[in-house]
């Protein structure tokens, strides 16, 4: 049975490079987003203004220093902005017709169609 409960800081000392074994499932790569006990809100809120900002490498290096996580499991949180995507149907891509993850998306997630 799947879990979502948050690491503690114990857990992410032995927590290793691997991938997390408990989170919320994100819909859209069926990848499990660690959640982290000690993240205070204020904390997040930082962390997320960053990722808004297009900072992402910084808003990785935060959540490291602040939840002691590994760096795979800070990129994993990153990405999914600390909740797992919802399926939203967007533009289709020009060469297969599925759905793009952004207006913006230059580059099809599902056939690699690259446009830039």
């Amino acid at each position: 049975m799947e879990s979502s409960a948050p690491y503690t800081r114990d857990e992410l000392q032995t927590a290793g490079a691997g991938f997390p074994d408990r989170g919320l499932r994100c819909p859209l790569c069926n990848t499990l987003v660690p959640q982290f006990a000690e993240l205070s809100d204020a904390d997040e809120q930082r962390i997320l203004e960053l990722i808004r900002n297009g900072e992402s490498l910084l808003a990785m290096a935060e959540l490291q220093r602040v939840a002691s996580c590994p760096e795979r499991w800070a990129k994993i949180w990153v990405v999914h902005s600390g909740r797992p995507g919802v399926k939203i149907a967007g533009a289709p891509c020009p060469h297969c017709g599925q759905p793009l993850r952004t207006a913006e998306a230059m580059q099809c997630p599902h056939c690699f169609a690259d446009w830039h």
